[in-house]
């Protein structure tokens, strides 16, 4: 599997310290939110390795331990950011590595181009925090373990999707489509995700899908105003 670096931008940034007063009760020093392992939820490949472990082929799993639902079967989330950068195209499974740039101006800067035919090409990609309610059926161990935000009886998990090249188009965009479109604050409205066997040029994968859902309820959205602090 290719590898991937961060193109470092040419101009020094000024780094914002952690201070102790930014600390909960039991922390000291310098602690940022970099420091914050947040689970990553991905959708299981055909030929992944956690196939080899297991897990079903096109199942949304948690930090590559829990399955969250199979294909085709949706579960409800919450996006709470959506963060846009761009990363270069590498042939897969090859020694280059990927870079990414926090901009496409940097990119340009740099020699690469969206365009389809450009051999330095870069295509947008997304990392969604999100917040996923374990659906029915969860075992109260995999509750208790990855699922710690309850809210009435519903149980909750923040985790992070990086949406990328195809899934870019089917996870990231119906998010900013809805709130480009509505003007409405991403914390109103609530969406699903599923995954679902997609194909094309003579090949298949199990591709993220996200559709608008309900609109949040003043419950729900203190509920997450009071995790997101």
């Amino acid at each position: 599997m290719a590898r991937t670096k961060t193109q470092k931008p040419e101009e020094t940034t000024t780094t914002e310290l952690a201070t102790e007063q930014d600390n909960p009760a039991g922390l000291t020093g310098e602690w940022g939110n970099e420091d914050c392992d947040t689970p990553r939820l991905q959708v299981v490949a055909k030929t992944s390795d956690l196939v080899d472990e297991g897990f079903d082929p096109g199942a949304v799993i948690l930090s590559k331990e829990v399955t969250v639902a199979l294909k085709d079967k949706p579960i409800d989330i919450i996006v709470v950011n959506m963060d846009k950068r761009f990363k270069s195209d590498v042939p897969f499974g090859g020694e280059e590595e990927a870079v990414i740039f926090k901009t496409l101006a940097e990119a340009v800067a740099a020699g690469y181009s969206t365009e389809w035919e450009s051999k330095n090409r870069v295509r947008p990609m997304s990392d969604m925090t999100m917040l996923i309610k374990a659906p029915k059926g969860t075992s109260k161990e995999d509750l208790d373990g990855y699922f710690p935000y309850k809210n009435g009886k519903d149980h909750w998990a923040m985790c992070i999707m990086t949406a990328q090249k195809t899934a870019f188009k089917s996870a990231a965009s119906p998010v900013v489509t809805y709130l480009r479109t509505s003007g409405a604050e991403i914390l109103g409205m609530g969406f699903t995700l599923h995954s679902t066997l997609k194909s094309g040029n003579g090949n298949s994968w199990f591709n993220p899908i996200v559709k608008r859902g309900a609109l949040l309820d003043a419950k729900t959205k203190a509920f997450v105003a009071g995790i997101l602090g």
